[in-house]
């Protein structure tokens, strides 16, 4: 009874692992992190909404908020891809890796909320080039938030499954 409840709650890890990575993956890559009239402006580029035409603009090479907010999502998901691998290890060996996927998904989460927070701070940075129109946040930024809260939850079930395996390790000793 107890190796199916634990190899499910590692199932059910890995099932939470590979939602960050695909939370991620669209958010760090999207192009909707701030909509604004008539276009929206992702990490990467920006496109207009009437034609559908997207544009590295030169500007975007100068700010270096912009430079941090990539590499941090960078780093998000490459931790995110850790987990995941370690994970992986977990249901198919059976070996307990459970507190470095808690490790990697938490180091997930911080380089995320850190990327986010500079966002929200330095919008105005990318808003003084879209002559200061009304804006909202995109897709691509609430992504970002479901990624920091999956990561979280992800990172205490990792702890979770490493306190019952030591648990149950103690108890067969």
């Amino acid at each position: 009874m107890h190796t199916i409840s634990m190899q499910r709650r590692k199932i059910v890890l890995l099932c939470i692992c590979i939602v960050v990575m695909a939370l991620l993956a669209a958010a760090t890559g999207g192009n909707q992190w701030i909509l604004t009239h008539g276009h929206h402006i992702g990490l990467w580029n920006e496109c207009t909404r009437y034609d559908g035409f997207c544009y590295i603009p030169h500007r975007y090479r100068s700010i270096d908020a912009l430079k941090v907010i990539k590499a941090l999502m960078i780093l998000a998901c490459l931790s995110a891809i850790a987990a995941f691998l370690f994970n992986v290890y977990i249901v198919c060996v059976g070996e307990n890796a459970a507190k470095y996927i808690s490790i990697c998904l938490l180091a997930s989460a911080i380089f995320t909320m850190i990327a986010l927070i500079i966002f929200m701070t330095n919008g105005s940075k990318f808003l003084r080039f879209t002559n200061n129109n009304p804006y909202s946040y995109g897709w691509c930024f609430v992504l970002g938030w479901l990624a920091v809260g999956f990561s979280i939850l992800g990172a205490i079930g990792g702890l979770k499954i490493g306190v019952t395996y030591q648990m149950h390790k103690a108890v067969m000793v």
